[in-house]
């Protein structure tokens, strides 16, 4: 694996000098903040086909995604004359705000949203102390802080309610948490550490988070990331040559992602794949890259100072970075999905058509074996394979190439070079051609 490896996608909202891609789903939609020349300060939502679409809550004069759901609800605080509050963007494009009780003392910063609709954040008292909070899809909201904890500060949420932050405790010392979804609160570090910061969370229950050695008062500290499995095992690594890791994120294959100040106090980007394997990055012509959200592809998400413009950027991955194995929706750009052929038409055709929610028949399986993938429909029980330049199911186990490009995948069939293509109608027969069309992978709804 290598740097050269990576694909880079680089962008900027129409008349704003600093973008910053916070967060980014499966879907590749990536939502953040921009900056306009003139001060304003907004959030944006970018879909995978590069269309911008930019929001503010009503009243709002900054606001502040920080986050974006698998599908696609979006939350973040943003700030009016009476303060700062959160909000909440859904699927149906409403924005609603809310504030943790006790709103004329508390300022509420949302940080992560998950599928169940469920936030986690921080409010501040205005005297100057943090607790956290987690807010149902209903809309009820608990408080929460570990045992001693004088500030509490969330960083991470998984799809099952699980999250993770950090807490400062009397004697100022700095310690990870991690709160189940029951409500108990479990305080750690790695072992042989007295201060670590958890940052992040994956489905599995894996947190990662960063810590450091030596002492800074003798400025000779040294700044480690920690890796933390569901069953209590730690891994650690560095970044070679950083002064300071800055961030750390991962996704569901356990690939983390990050930022880190080198010798000269500029900031890059890393990924660490699960092999192992680090490797530091900025854009092309980009520095002072900050690493802000992965996808479970691998899709890494910030802003870069590219052209001295701060930009936002999506890092589409190859090699050990690239797609993992899972169960998906298949859909062409205009959100028409890959069927299942024996169950609507009696034949073994793969053809294009609308969602059926919850149907079976469109959910795909896509499991590595050697050389690439099998797609296998879990609806009819079939593989997908390359017949004669038709997309059909059967028996046959065709192995397929799974690559991220800009704005989606490429699908490739290994035996017989072909890549899969959209007729660009709706009940057309799926065929397999030398070139290909980019499709868009989702977990099945």
């Amino acid at each position: 694996m290598g740097e050269q490896q990576a694909v880079f996608s680089t962008f900027q909202i129409e008349g704003s000098s600093y973008t910053n891609a916070d967060s980014i789903n499966n879907a590749a939609t990536v939502t953040g903040t921009f900056r306009l020349n003139n001060g304003a300060i907004g959030g944006y939502v970018r879909v995978s086909n590069g269309v911008n679409a930019t929001f503010n809550p009503p009243g709002s004069i900054q606001t502040s995604p920080t986050s974006i759901s698998q599908a696609g609800a979006i939350t973040g605080s943003y700030v009016n004359s009476t303060g700062l509050h959160g909000f909440l963007f859904n699927v149906t494009g409403t924005i609603s705000s809310f504030d943790v009780p006790g709103n004329s003392q508390y300022q509420t910063q949302p940080i992560m949203i998950n599928s169940a609709g469920t936030i986690a954040g921080t409010y501040g008292l205005l005297s100057g102390s943090n607790h956290g909070f987690v807010r149902t899809a209903s809309g009820t909201i608990t408080q929460f802080d570990p045992a001693g904890s004088m500030n509490t500060y969330v960083w991470g949420l998984n799809e099952e309610g699980a999250i993770v932050g950090s807490y400062v405790n009397a004697a100022s010392e700095t310690h990870s948490f991690l709160r189940y979804p029951s409500g108990s609160i479990l305080s750690f570090d790695p072992p042989g550490v007295g201060s670590s910061q958890a940052m992040t969370i994956n489905t599995a229950g894996t947190i990662a988070g960063i810590y450091a050695t030596g002492s800074s008062a003798t400025g000779n500290s040294q700044f480690h990331v920690f890796i933390r499995a569901s069953n209590g095992t730690f891994t650690t690594f560095d970044v070679p040559g950083n002064v300071g890791i800055t961030n750390v994120v991962i996704n569901a294959a356990g690939i983390v992602a990050g930022s880190y100040l080198d010798d000269e106090l500029e900031s890059r980007g890393f990924v660490r794949t699960t092999d192992g394997v680090v490797t530091e990055f900025d854009p092309p012509n980009g520095i002072n890259t900050q690493v802000a959200g992965i996808d479970d592809f691998g899709a890494i998400s910030g802003v870069s100072v590219v052209g001295r413009v701060f930009s936002g950027f999506i890092r589409f991955p190859t090699g050990g970075e690239s797609f993992q194995a899972g169960t998906f929706n298949v859909a062409d750009a205009a959100q028409y999905y890959l069927d299942g052929g024996f169950s609507l038409y009696g034949d073994p055709t793969v053809r294009l058509w609308t969602l059926g929610a919850g149907n079976p028949n469109q959910h795909w399986q896509f499991s590595r074996v050697s050389g690439g993938f099998t797609l296998f429909n879990q609806g009819t029980g079939q593989y997908a394979s390359d017949q004669s330049g038709i997309l059909k199911e059967g028996s046959k186990r065709d192995i397929w190439t799974v690559t991220e490009v800009p704005d989606g995948y490429s699908i490739q069939n290994n035996r017989t070079g072909h890549f899969l293509t959209d007729p660009s109608v709706q009940d057309g027969a799926i065929t397999l051609t030398g070139w290909g069309s980019v499709w868009q992978l989702f977990p099945p709804k």
